[in-house]
């Protein structure tokens, strides 16, 4: 059986780091956690993060702009933005 990919959670709310890790890991995945952009950057460095869940709103931080400086440290990274406050506009600047 192959194995499955390393998956990194970016998230500034504890709670909702910890529950997707303990759901993803009782799926079988390796889950890294960050609760903001210094945390994810050291993370995708270190580890072979294959997919970020990164949250749209961090307390400080823009989602989006997490995303693009994590793909910039690794072009095959995969990007899911993850929000509590979906908005049409915001879909369409996630899939941008």
């Amino acid at each position: 059986m192959p194995e499955k990919p390393q998956l990194l959670i970016v998230d500034d709310d504890p709670e909702v780091r910890k529950s997707l890790q303990l759901w993803l890991k009782n799926e079988g995945y390796m889950v890294f956690t960050a609760a903001n952009r210094e945390q994810a950057r050291e993370a995708v460095k270190k580890e072979n993060i294959a997919v970020c869940l990164i949250d749209l709103r961090l307390k400080n931080e823009d989602g989006l702009r997490i995303s693009a400086e994590l793909k910039s440290l690794d072009e095959l990274l995969r990007i899911i933005i993850i929000t509590g406050y979906p908005t049409y506009e915001s879909a369409i600047d996630a899939m941008k």
